[in-house]
This record gives C-alpha cells, structure tokens and sequence, in this order.
C-alpha cells in the first residue's frame, strides 16, 4: 500500500507529465522545435520517474 506522500507525488507527476505534453504540443505547432524537444524531454522524464515508483510500490511498502 502507497503513503499518502507517495500518491500527492504520484499526481504531481502526473500533472506535470501533463504539463510538459501539452507545452511540448503547442511548440511544436508554432515550429520552436528546441523548446519541444526539452519539455518532450521533461514528460519523459517525469514518465520514469512514476514508473519507477509504482515498481517500487509493489516491491515496498511507501
């Protein structure tokens, strides 16, 4: 089972994957290719890390 901790993070994760896709989407339409690829970079980034602790979660009690 999750601490209540551990779930605010997840949906704040979640929030910014959110975020950074939809930030990524809206440079892309405008042609800023850079600025795309750094908030596709950050969604993924923030993709890992609630994977990691969703493995983790499953593994330990957090």
């Amino acid at each position: 089972m999750m601490t209540y901790g551990a779930q605010q993070l997840l949906e704040i994760l979640h929030d910014d994957i959110t975020t950074y896709q939809a930030t990524a989407d809206n440079h892309q339409l405008k042609g800023e290719l850079g600025n795309m690829e750094r908030y596709t970079g950050r969604a993924e980034e923030a993709k890992s890390i609630v994977k990691w602790i969703n493995h983790f979660a499953d593994t330990h009690e957090i």
